[in-house]
């Protein structure tokens, strides 16, 4: 996990947990309405999988 990018935030308590959720293939994965300008551009849930898997896997194992 990366440590937040404000020195100031290093010092506030926080809590991190690992989550998995199951969604179709086709889902489109983005930030919600209110937060904030999203850092990345929505993608599909199989996009999303298989850039990060393949990273372990190779480049071969990436489909979308």
């Amino acid at each position: 996990m990366a440590r937040p990018r404000d020195a100031a935030a290093n010092h506030r308590p926080r809590v991190s947990f690992p989550m998995a959720i199951y969604v179709w293939e086709d889902e489109v994965l983005e930030v919600l309405p209110g937060l904030g300008t999203p850092k990345y551009a929505p993608v599909t849930a199989q996009t999303f999988h298989t850039r990060i898997t393949s990273k372990y896997y190779g480049d071969d194992y990436a489909t979308g």
